[in-house]
C-alpha cells in the first residue's frame, strides 16, 4: 500500500468514525463497523473509493466466514459506503451485485429515507403516481425500491445502464424481484426523461428478466387446525378472511365494519385501488357474526374490523405488517396469509374449474396470475391424460 492510499484510508476511517458518533447506536456497534472496514483497507492496494465489486467479491470469498459473520461485515461495509455516497466521496457502492449485501431490506442504523440527491426526485415521481390514482401499497413499494437505489448510487442522473446491470446481478434475488426492480427503474427514468433530468433512459436497454413460474403453495389443513388452537379471536378472524375469502393481508387489515353487507364483503383491493365483491362463506359468516356481537358487548365503535390498539396509531386500523406477523406466528414457519390465499384459490378452482370466477374473487387483472395461485386438483392431470385417444 502506497503512502497516498494509506492516507486515503486513514482519512476515510476518521470521517466514518465521526459520522458514527452522531448516530443513535452503541459504541461497540460503531467500533465493529470501523473494524470491519479497516480489515478491507489493510488488504487493499487502492483507496476506499476505488474499490471495485469484483475485488470486494474476491476478498469476501477469501474468508471462511459463517453466514452471520458475512452479513455483519456486509452491513458494516454498506453503512460505510452509504456514508461515502452521502458525503459526496463516491458515486456508487462496490457492494452492488453482491449476494447478501443487504440492500433490499436496508438494515443497519440508516433511516429508510432516500439519500440527499435522490430525495426530491423520488418524491416528485411518487406524486405523479398519486396523481395517476396508484394504490398506496404500490406507491410504497416504488418508494422502498428507489430508496434502496439511493443507498447504492450517489446521483440518480449519473446512473448508467451498466450500473443497473451490476445492481441486478444478484444471485440471491429471485427473478420476480429482479423483474419488479427493472420495472421500477424503467418507470422512474421514463418519468425523468420526460422531465428533462436525463437525455436517455439508462434502464431502457436492460434485458427482460426471466421469471420462473412458481407452483401454488396452499396452506395444508393440519397447519390451519394447529393455528386455530393457538390463535386468539382477532388472529383467527384474520386467518379465516384469507382462507375463506382469499383476501390479501392489507385488504384484511383495512376492512371496515361497513364493508360487511348482507352475505357479501365489499373489498377495497390492495392493488390498483379497485373494489370487488366476495360472497361470505358460511363458516366465515359465523365468525363475523360472533365478532360483531363481541364488539357490541365491549362498546367498540371503531369503523375498522381490526382497529389498532397502539396509542401512536389510535383511531387507525392495524397495520398489514403486524397483522401478517400475528398470522404467520400462529401458522408456523413457512406459512403466511399469502399461502392461505393460495389455499382459497386452489379450493375454489377445484370446486368450480372456473379460472375466471377465481380470478374475480382474488382481484387479479390477468388469469395468468390466478393460475400461479390455484393448484391443479388431485387427479385432474391423470383424468386429462386418460381422456386422450383415438
Amino acid at each position: 500500500m502506497t503512502a497516498a492510499v494509506e492516507a486515503d484510508w486513514t482519512a476515510a476511517l476518521e470521517g466514518f468514525t465521526v459520522y458514527l458518533r452522531l448516530l443513535p447506536i452503541k459504541a461497540e456497534t460503531a467500533d465493529r463497523y470501523v473494524a470491519h472496514v479497516r480489515r478491507v483497507g489493510d488488504s487493499a492496494s487502492v483507496g476506499p473509493w476505488e474499490i471495485t465489486p469484483k475485488w470486494l467479491d474476491g476478498w469476501m470469498g477469501e474468508h471462511n466466514w459463517s453466514k452471520g459473520t458475512r452479513k455483519r461485515v456486509m452491513i458494516s461495509l454498506r453503512v460505510f459506503y452509504s456514508w461515502g455516497i452521502g458525503a459526496d466521496l463516491c458515486q456508487h457502492s462496490p457492494l452492488i451485485g453482491m449476494s447478501g449485501s443487504v440492500f433490499r431490506g436496508i438494515t443497519g442504523p440508516e433511516p429508510t429515507r432516500p439519500k440527499m440527491l435522490w430525495l426530491d426526485p423520488i418524491y416528485a415521481f411518487l406524486r405523479t403516481l398519486e396523481a395517476g390514482g396508484r394504490a398506496p401499497g404500490t406507491i410504497r413499494m416504488y418508494r422502498q425500491r428507489l430508496t434502496a437505489l439511493s443507498y447504492v448510487f450517489r446521483d440518480p442522473w449519473e446512473v448508467t445502464t451498466q450500473d443497473l446491470v451490476d445492481y441486478l446481478a444478484r444471485q440471491d434475488w429471485s427473478g420476480e424481484y429482479k423483474h419488479q426492480l427493472r420495472s421500477t427503474t424503467l418507470m422512474f427514468y421514463r418519468w425523468a426523461e420526460r422531465q428533462g433530468y436525463v437525455v436517455e433512459n439508462p434502464a431502457l436497454d436492460l434485458d427482460p428478466v426471466r421469471r420462473v413460474r412458481a407452483l401454488p403453495r396452499p396452506t395444508p389443513t393440519d397447519v390451519v387446525l394447529k393455528a386455530f388452537e393457538v390463535a386468539d379471536r382477532r388472529t383467527r378472524l384474520a386467518i379465516e378472511l384469507s382462507m375463506y375469502a382469499g383476501l390479501r393481508r392489507n385488504e384484511v387489515a383495512q376492512l371496515r365494519v361497513s364493508d360487511i353487507v348482507g352475505d357479501q364483503l365489499f373489498v377495497q383491493e390492495g392493488k390498483g385501488g379497485r373494489q370487488r365483491i366476495v360472497p361470505i362463506h358460511p363458516t366465515l359468516r359465523e365468525t363475523l357474526t360472533a365478532e360483531l356481537s363481541h364488539r357490541l358487548e365491549e362498546g367498540e365503535n371503531s369503523p375498522w374490523l381490526f382497529p389498532s390498539i397502539s396509542s401512536i396509531h389510535k383511531g387507525d386500523h392495524l397495520t398489514a405488517h403486524h397483522l401478517g406477523k400475528l398470522v404467520s406466528q400462529a401458522l408456523g414457519k413457512g406459512y403466511t396469509m399469502h399461502t392461505l390465499r393460495h389455499r382459497f384459490a386452489s379450493q375454489a378452482y377445484a370446486a368450480t374449474r372456473d379460472l375466471r370466477a377465481v380470478q374475480e374473487l382474488l382481484g387479479h387483472s390477468k388469469p395468468e396470475t390466478t393460475a400461479v395461485y390455484a393448484a391443479v386438483p388431485d387427479g385432474a392431470r391423470t383424468s386429462a391424460v386418460a381422456g386422450v385417444g383415438l
